[in-house]
């Protein structure tokens, strides 16, 4: 929807500003639908331009093409009436910029907060993921304090890959002991 308004109010001030220059009508459609970045749009300007160039009315063709509001057909209708369709346009794009900035401002109030919350929750996993493994580190040096026994997990750690390689921890402890007395 707030696409659809966007594209329908960049439409109608273009078109609006190009009638109120005293371009020709399908002149201007085909402008407008070579500026318009929604090739969709650009096609169904193709269309309308066709239509308005075999003699149809510009409020038919756009209401034929279900596209466009019926407050903008109604506008259209009374700028061929009086013939100022570029200045009713603009008055119509004028309208729908602000409803486009109203729908804009509306749905932005409503991702803000889901947005702090997912930005929190990513940030939180990061903070998790640096202090797990400190805690951890804290963890083990705290065991290693509680027990009794003065040889640490670390050092069986050591111990154990030295007898896997052959050597004795203790033993190589002790000769070095003795080398120093």
């Amino acid at each position: 929807d707030l696409l659809l308004k966007d594209t329908v109010c960049r439409t109608t001030k273009i078109l609006g500003l190009l009638l109120t220059s005293d371009i020709h009508i399908v002149h201007a459609l085909k402008i407008t639908g070579d500026v318009i970045e929604n090739s969709y749009m650009a096609s169904i300007l193709a269309e309308v331009s066709t239509r308005v160039q075999q003699g149809g009315q510009l409020s038919k063709a756009f209401q034929d093409t279900k596209i466009f509001p019926p407050v903008i057909i109604s506008y259209i209708r009374e700028g061929e009436k009086k013939e100022s369709i570029g200045q009713k346009l603009l008055e119509i794009s004028s309208h729908y910029d602000n409803l486009v900035n109203e729908t804009a401002m509306a749905l932005s109030t409503v991702i803000e907060p889901l947005l702090v919350v997912f930005m929190g929750g990513a940030l939180g996993l990061i903070v998790m993921a640096m202090f797990f493994p400190m805690f951890e580190m804290i963890n083990l040096v705290e065991d290693d304090r509680g027990k009794d026994s003065k040889v640490s997990t670390v050092q069986k750690h050591v111990k154990g890959k030295d007898k896997i390689q052959g050597l004795n921890i203790d033993t190589a402890i002790n000769v070095k002991n003795e080398h120093k007395k």
